[in-house]
């Protein structure tokens, strides 16, 4: 017996679609919409979750689970085909929790000052546009490393908890970042609560970059979504979804990531940068028209028919 099986006692006949999706009527719009589905708008996905294209209603199958009050002990009975449903109840991601898949906490170095209180940093911040107030507003602090090296360091915190933290030296000196001891910062998403969800959000590879973005920036840490940042993303987007705005050496990896988002019914582009650039090199009006005129993919079409079409 698979999850779809077992959602199919609850939700009832379902049709197959393309890429594992699962088409069922969805529970969620009368309560949403104020109207019954009467047409099929759930998309299931068992290995990603689940998205309604008309209430909007998404999540994991983990959360869809509970929210049809489908318990453990409804699942005690599946054979050992499925082993992965019993896997949601323990490990996979849920919006109403903080499961052992996100990251845990970390604590900040010593001898971290004030952005404004250090002259080389400050200096060093205002070069890259960042204000005082955006400095201690985001987290941002002066650190002295164990090499006495000046660094610009940015704290990630996710639900009040410093989760990540990534340091950038201000002069030339290897290497360019140090980061959190023993962290995974694949579990993390820097400036993700402070998003607007009804603009889309910006995936960057580091933090500058995020910042050139804008307020909706945010970074993955690297040129790979990985499974967690994709549902912690997914929980903060709206109708306008996200763009994928990686560095230009990394094209093929923005197409992954764009499959990833596509895949959970994210409504996604890519904003092509220009070769050998990121960014936070880009001029600021350039970039904002990018950023701007990003076109959405749809699920039809391929990276070159993409392309074709694209900010290039």
């Amino acid at each position: 017996m698979s999850v779809i099986d077992v959602l199919s006692q609850v939700l009832g006949d379902y049709r197959e679609t393309s890429g594992n999706e699962h088409v069922f009527y969805c529970p969620f719009c009368l309560d949403v919409v104020g109207e019954t589905d009467t047409t099929g708008h759930l998309y299931v996905n068992p290995d990603v979750g689940f998205f309604c294209h008309r209430c909007l209603s998404k999540g994991s199958v983990k959360r869809l689970l509970h929210l049809l009050g489908i318990s453990k002990d409804d699942l005690a009975g599946l054979t050992p085909e499925a082993p992965s449903i019993r896997a949601y109840f323990s490990v996979g991601w849920d919006e109403t929790s903080t499961p052992d898949s996100l990251a845990s906490t970390v604590l900040l170095p010593k001898d971290i000052y004030p952005v404004a209180s250090v002259p080389d940093v400050h200096a060093y911040a205002i070069s890259r546009g960042l204000t005082d107030y955006y400095c201690i507003t985001h987290n941002i602090y002066a650190w002295l490393d164990g090499q006495e090296q000046w660094r610009l360091l940015f704290a990630d915190y996710y639900e009040g908890a410093l989760v990540f933290w990534q340091a950038r030296t201000i002069g030339t000196r290897r290497p360019k970042y140090l980061s959190a001891f023993g962290a995974d910062k694949s579990k993390c998403v820097w400036n993700l609560e402070r998003v607007n969800p009804e603009y889309p959000i910006y995936v960057a590879e580091g933090i500058l970059s995020a910042i050139a973005c804008g307020r909706n920036g945010v970074a993955i840490y690297g040129k790979y979504v990985s499974e967690v940042q994709l549902f912690l993303i997914a929980s903060r987007c709206g109708e306008q979804g996200v763009r994928i705005v990686l560095d230009s050496d990394a094209r093929a990896n923005s197409f992954k990531a764009l499959d990833l988002f596509l895949g959970i019914n994210i409504p996604t582009g890519v904003v092509i940068m220009p070769e050998g650039s990121d960014p936070d090199s880009m001029d600021e009006e350039v970039l904002a028209d990018m950023l701007l005129s990003c076109s959405l993919v749809t699920s039809e079409e391929s990276p070159l028919e993409y392309l074709r079409h694209a900010n290039i």
